[in-house]
């Protein structure tokens, strides 16, 4: 135990869990810093050792393996439309979360709205992981990982008050919509293969998704605008305690 050079010791009146010092950052893992009775605290957690030796092995010794390829049947168009695809839920993640960011800033303080684009900066992630899981069950992205998610700043990173933002965010429903039908236009239109449980896929779990939400956000914009033309700006003041879920 005294050669292994993970496990060296520093000085301690106790047994306590904590990474080595001079283990390498990507591999801190918690052993055992031992003090006057090394015997007894390596033995109390030997599991760690024998666990983090099991992973050193596993990293050294396990090779890719070349497994038979015709079960993998999404053809060329209809992939790289779905990377797109991927590429645009997060290109749209990002953009609610500039309207998240900008809405929470202390001189607007719109909790409500700051909530409402948050959230759906989460959903729009949790689609690129869906499609990403998706492509992972068909066989795919075995190459070409890195470029899958390519990271683009918003162009837009202010808006003039909360009707400019829900139009602009209807807009964008619009557009993600748009996208996702013309993936299935690509998978259903190939003369070679027919990719219906790809197309079944997207339509059940994503387009109907995509088309309440966007009523969802025309009805909230349309709510706003007439109660901004009665109230004014104390109207957007009480939409937004509104989206909280809050009595005004």
């Amino acid at each position: 135990m005294a050669g292994e050079p993970a496990l060296r010791a520093r000085r301690s009146d106790s047994c306590i869990l904590g990474p080595p010092q001079d283990a390498q950052p990507h591999r801190r893992r918690l052993l055992p810093r031992c003090g006057s009775q090394p015997l007894q605290c390596y033995a109390a957690n030997s599991h760690l050792v024998i666990e983090m030796k099991f992973f050193r092995y596993l990293g050294s010794h396990v090779n890719p393996v070349n497994i038979p390829k015709e079960w993998v049947t999404i053809h060329r168009t209809c992939r790289d439309s779905m990377r797109r695809q991927i590429q645009m839920e997060v290109s749209a993640s990002l953009k609610y979360l500039a309207m998240g960011a900008h809405f929470s800033r202390d001189g607007i303080n719109r909790p409500g709205f700051a909530k409402l684009f948050f959230d759906a900066a989460s959903e729009e992630r949790e689609h690129a992981l869906k499609l990403i899981e998706y492509l992972l069950m068909r066989g795919e992205l075995v190459t070409n990982v890195s470029s899958l998610i390519q990271i683009r700043a918003p162009d837009k990173k202010a808006w003039e008050n909360g009707v400019e933002a829900l139009e602009h965010a209807l807009k964008m429903e619009h557009q993600v919509t748009e996208s996702i039908r013309q993936v299935i236009k690509a998978c259903e239109d190939d003369p070679e293969y027919n990719d219906y449980h790809l197309v079944d896929y997207l339509t059940g779990e994503f387009l109907e998704e995509q088309y309440k939400g966007q009523r969802d956000l025309a009805g909230k914009a349309s709510t706003l605008k007439k109660m901004l033309e009665k109230h004014s700006a104390l109207g957007e003041f009480i939409f937004d305690k509104k989206l909280l879920g809050m009595d005004v």
